[in-house]
């Protein structure tokens, strides 16, 4: 019996070792590129201004400037991003805290998720390709990740599926659980891509162009519902 159990201990830390080298890889290959992207824009253009300030015009100024701002902007929202995910990573581990997460609310979802779902399409200039359908639930689920989810999965659907397709985002109840459904019209996945999918992992990145950490996070316990 000893052995056994020496062994399960053996190949439950083979495993997790090979998640950890796994999720190392992963922010390897994304983090880097995903900050250096907007990062090199702001130094680009910065120089830009620095070195010919008195031959621009203040138009042309003023329009680098606004270049300058929206990769900064982005660069921020990819910190806030990756901060969030290593905070409920860490969270996770805390009975205490999951607890305490599992007491918070939103109690009328569907206006949380229309109004991040009609930024997000406005932001992308696809808001003609958003076809929503919801039901009147509550869930215990803070308003804030509520927010942070749709817009991860929103981000992903508008900017990777086709322009001259729908995304469609519902919600319902299915056993007292909240069900979030998105569809978009995209490139697809393999079952083994599925089944590898996990923080900052990103596939035929040699292939396709993808922006993104791929943060998506779930609560670390069920969440109960009640019809409004």
């Amino acid at each position: 019996d000893r052995d056994i159990t020496i062994q399960i201990a053996l190949a439950r830390h083979r495993s997790e070792q090979s998640k950890l080298d796994s999720l190392r890889s992963s922010i390897t290959n994304a983090l880097p590129h995903e900050i250096n992207t907007p990062l090199h824009s702001i130094l680009g253009f910065a120089n830009v201004v620095l070195r010919h300030y008195d031959s621009m015009s203040k138009t042309e100024i003023l329009e680098t400037l606004q270049y300058i701002q929206t990769s900064a902007v982005g660069l921020e929202k990819i910190c806030q991003r990756f901060l969030l995910h290593a905070k409920l990573e860490l969270l996770a581990t805390n009975p205490v805290e999951v607890v305490h997460l599992t007491q918070s609310s939103t109690i009328d979802t569907t206006e949380v998720i229309e109004r991040h779902a009609q930024r997000k399409a406005m932001e992308l200039g696809r808001s003609v390709s958003l076809r929503a359908n919801f039901v009147d639930l509550s869930v215990q689920m803070a308003e804030l990740y509520l927010g942070q989810l749709v817009d991860e999965l929103l981000d992903n659907a508008l900017r990777f599926s086709d322009w001259s397709t729908f995304v469609d985002l519902r919600t319902f109840a299915r056993e007292q659980t909240f069900c979030l459904m998105l569809i978009d019209r995209g490139q697809g996945m393999t079952q083994r891509q599925l089944d590898q999918i996990g923080a900052y992992q990103q596939f035929n990145r040699n292939l396709f162009e993808q922006q993104g950490l791929c943060l998506l996070y779930t609560s670390p316990s069920p969440r109960d519902v009640e019809e409004s």
